[in-house]
């Protein structure tokens, strides 16, 4: 009971250090499930360009993990994490000003740099502020508030876009999804498309469609301007 009561005081004496955790995962719970949807709504890129320039950023973040180490420990964890959330905070305002590949790129590099640099002083900070036999239920306090705040900001961004409705503009289907070859498929019996051919007139003057019909050995035989309402054989029709 020392012991907790002990945890619970510290953990009142560093009210801006677990606002710092649960803002950051508030963001970026609130982030990482429409970023793709984000961009594709706001900028002209295709899908595969903004996954490339995402990756790259990625890519970027490795060699930064390695760099970050060093920076962390000749100016120390607070000043580490406070200068990641500066980096963080740069990209998420460029990402508003993004409309080219490069710009994308730029802007994502300095989101996933001020993360890398956040993660790696995240330990020596606890180590830090912590005393001895609270270290523990320090980092278990951190991935709690991670967990939650990744939840919660999940459900506030879905929120906001339902009851906003949707992200502002509706990014095209021809960038979001390759081109079907063709279109889909009629109800029973209706098989590829046909190349589209003139509706000629049916009796009173209605439309008819250009359909074929379906021998019994299987063969397809093109029937022009069979009007629906007077074959009885089994046919197939292109979707209209």
């Amino acid at each position: 009971m020392a012991r907790r009561a002990g945890f619970a005081e510290s953990v009142r004496g560093q009210p801006g250090l677990v606002g710092a955790f649960l803002i950051d995962a508030v963001g970026t719970g609130m982030f990482i499930p429409f970023s793709l949807l984000f961009f594709l709504a706001t900028t002209s890129l295709p899908l595969t360009r903004i996954g490339l320039a995402l990756s790259v950023a990625a890519l970027v973040r490795i060699p930064a993990t390695i760099a970050a180490g060093p920076l962390s420990d000749r100016f120390g964890p607070r000043a580490a994490i406070a200068g990641s959330q500066l980096l963080q905070a740069a990209g998420f305002a460029g990402y508003l000003f993004v409309h080219g590949f490069w710009q994308l790129v730029a802007a994502a590099v300095l989101v996933q740099i001020g993360n890398s640099i956040f993660w790696v002083a995240y330990a020596p900070l606890i180590f830090a502020v912590a005393a001895e036999g609270e270290r523990e239920h320090w980092f278990a306090l951190g991935t709690a508030l991670r967990t939650a705040g990744w939840a919660a900001g999940g459900v506030i961004a879905g929120a906001t876009v339902a009851v906003g409705g949707g992200m502002g503009t509706s990014p095209s289907p021809r960038r979001t999804a390759p081109r079907l070859s063709s279109r889909p498929s009629c109800p029973l019996g209706c098989g590829p498309a046909q190349p589209r051919r003139a509706r000629a007139p049916g009796p009173g003057g209605a439309g008819s469609r250009c359909c074929g019909t379906m021998g019994s050995s299987g063969s397809w035989r093109s029937t022009s301007a069979l009007p629906f309402s007077h074959s009885r054989s089994p046919r197939r029709c292109r979707c209209s």
